[in-house]
């Protein structure tokens, strides 16, 4: 597991023992995104540039972008051979990593909207004020989400790992579901009163846990429509689910990672981030 604070300094753990970090990374910058590789060969550090740092084994970290255009999200594909980012100036880029070449294919998305590639690695999802979905194979756009631009854009993006379902946190304090493949809109969730900052897929439960930045965790169930909070979890941070585990893992304005279980509402633990 990995986490940063906003100066950009690192701790990676094996959350076997994770008593103390594994493995620590000097500051490269203040941190926009971090992201494992499928095989958890490389972390990617998306901030001013994105630099990969080796894991699987000794060697100098890697710049794939040096050019200062502030990179927000980034995610790696399933086969791990391209990188897709969204950058300052709002372009949407996937990242050959064998070659180092950048293929832009859409301007302009906020830079505070997430990006994502669709399971199978056919698609790339946006977010920002007016999301979309760009097919990878074609280079051609399939379709936007919404009907035109939106006031309040939309930040993180969540895909269910079970079904064809998308889901994307907005600014307006709502979850909003979609069909992946027929890109439909399905529901919405109740609103938060400030703008939702992340968001996590809780496995096979039907559960959609999401958040303010230090605000209580949120639990939606699209299926019934039920809604309730977890005023005892309060991240600062993005969610991250474990399946393995059945817990959710969060970072708090304490410096500490606490992991949970939100559905019922109990703290499994917690891990020094220093």
């Amino acid at each position: 597991m990995a986490g940063g604070t906003s100066t950009g300094y690192v701790r990676i753990w094996d959350i076997q023992a994770p008593t103390t970090p594994h493995k620590v990374v000097d500051s490269t910058g203040p941190l926009n995104d971090l992201r494992f590789s499928r095989n958890a060969e490389y972390l990617a550090i998306a901030n001013r540039n994105i630099t990969l740092v080796p894991l699987a084994k000794e060697g100098k970290s890697i710049v794939v972008r040096g050019d200062q255009a502030n990179y927000g999200s980034v995610r790696f594909s399933t086969d791990g051979r391209l990188l897709l980012t969204v950058n300052g100036k709002g372009e949407i880029m996937t990242i050959d990593l064998a070659s180092g070449v950048g293929r832009p294919f859409h301007c302009c998305s906020s830079i505070w909207g997430e990006v994502g590639f669709s399971l199978d690695g056919t698609r790339a999802f946006w977010a920002g004020h007016w999301p979309g979905v760009w097919d990878l194979h074609s280079m051609t756009l399939l379709g936007r989400l919404t009907e035109r631009r939106e006031f309040m854009a939309f930040g993180p993006i969540a895909i269910d790992p079970t079904e064809p379902l998308l889901y994307m946190g907005s600014q307006d304090g709502r979850v909003y579901q979609w069909n992946i493949e027929t890109l439909r809109l399905l529901g919405k969730s109740q609103a938060l009163s400030d703008y939702v900052h992340s968001i996590a897929v809780l496995g096979k439960s039907g559960w959609v846990a999401y958040a303010a930045e230090g605000g209580a965790i949120h639990l939606w169930h699209p299926k019934t429509g039920t809604s309730r909070a977890v005023q005892a979890a309060r991240p600062t941070t993005n969610l991250v689910f474990d399946e393995s585990r059945n817990r959710t893992a969060l970072g708090t304005n304490s410096g500490q990672v606490e992991f949970w279980d939100l559905i019922d509402e109990r703290l499994l633990g917690r891990l020094a981030g220093r």
